[in-house]
């Protein structure tokens, strides 16, 4: 089920026990009031019965797609429906949903083993099974068949990270004032670059000296949490001057009046990196990785570092725990 704005009022869309698609008016034109009816009517239809309805799998790509463009970026729709994509290689599109095997699942694992590395089919196996699971909320399938598949073992590669003096020449190079800001705030907050393109005004309290990521209506956290991360002096008074100079934006890093482009950031970061003869491995995800890597080789736990990158579990975190080389000399001289 998911909603659609036609002209001012709010249409919840959703597909019966027979896989046809229908809608019906919410009669609101506010988004969260909509959202709530929507809530109630999916209370109110009948509960799914023992014969499930022959949802295709092109149906159900053709539906989540649906449901992605109301609840997901850009980015992550791209993905959703290249996943697909790769899927359908193995799985015809009219095979019915139920009917989709974990041998189906294997056969495309194995295709991919020689064609990709084990993050990519992972990622293109965890956005799936989300997807899948969303069936299951539904009432179109009783089991997720992904969930009965593992992932890959994945071998585990340092995170690329600047090293000293690395990023004074990243600044030297980038001509534009702005996007050395946004670089600056990147290194110095470890925010993910969606959280950086979507962070409000109203979300850095000045007087707290305190970054609020929150969830709103145009931008949902990776993990769907909130988290509140430090302000740093060095980039206290760069904000407030930069509010000054921007004061009818509602973001905080806005281009010529409109919301920052991921790709463009992206792009000039990459550029800039390249200019100033950094590895190549580099990119704009390498200011996270080097906040987080900064703060551990400092002696900071390893909990609040993943307090503060906003991580779901504490394991992700872990790829940066070699980094804090003392605390394991301090283990081994323990010895006798």
């Amino acid at each position: 089920m998911y909603l659609l704005k036609r002209g001012k009022v709010f249409h919840v869309f959703y597909y019966d026990k027979n896989g046809k698609l229908k809608s019906k008016s919410t009669k609101c034109s506010a988004k969260i009031n909509a959202n709530k009816f929507a809530r109630n009517f999916l209370n109110s239809l009948p509960e799914p019965q023992d014969d499930l309805p022959d949802m295709s799998f092109e149906q159900y790509k053709k539906f989540y797609l649906e449901y992605a463009a109301t609840r997901f970026t850009s980015d992550y729709q791209n993905l959703v429906r290249y996943s697909f994509q790769q899927f359908e290689r193995i799985i015809p599109g009219s095979t019915p949903i139920k009917e989709i095997t974990i041998a189906q699942i294997e056969e495309f694992i194995r295709l991919k083993l020689t064609e990709a590395k084990e993050q990519i089919i992972n990622a293109y196996l965890r956005t799936v099974k989300a997807a899948f699971q969303r069936a299951v909320e539904q009432g179109y399938l009783k089991d997720n068949v992904f969930r009965k598949v593992k992932k890959l073992r994945c071998p585990e590669n340092e995170p690329a990270y600047l090293r000293d003096g690395e990023f004074e020449r990243l600044l030297e190079v980038e001509t534009e004032d702005q996007l050395k800001l946004i670089y600056q705030f990147a290194i110095y907050t470890g925010l993910r670059l969606s959280e950086i393109i979507f962070l409000r005004w109203e979300s850095i309290d000045f007087d707290k000296d305190v970054i609020l990521v929150r969830n709103h209506n145009e931008f949902t956290t990776k993990s769907k949490k909130f988290r509140n991360v430090p302000l740093h002096p060095i980039l206290r008074n760069q904000l407030q001057m930069n509010r000054i100079a921007n004061s009818n934006d509602q973001y905080v890093f806005m281009r010529n009046g409109e919301l920052m482009k991921r790709n463009f950031l992206s792009c000039r970061f990459t550029r800039a990196a390249r200019k100033a003869g950094l590895s190549k491995r580099y990119h704009f995800h390498t200011l996270r990785h080097s906040f987080a890597s900064s703060l551990v080789r400092k002696g900071v736990s390893i909990y609040h570092v993943s307090k503060l990158l906003g991580h779901a579990d504490i394991k992700t975190t872990m790829i940066y725990s070699h980094l804090n080389i003392d605390d394991l000399r301090n283990a081994v001289e323990k010895l006798s």
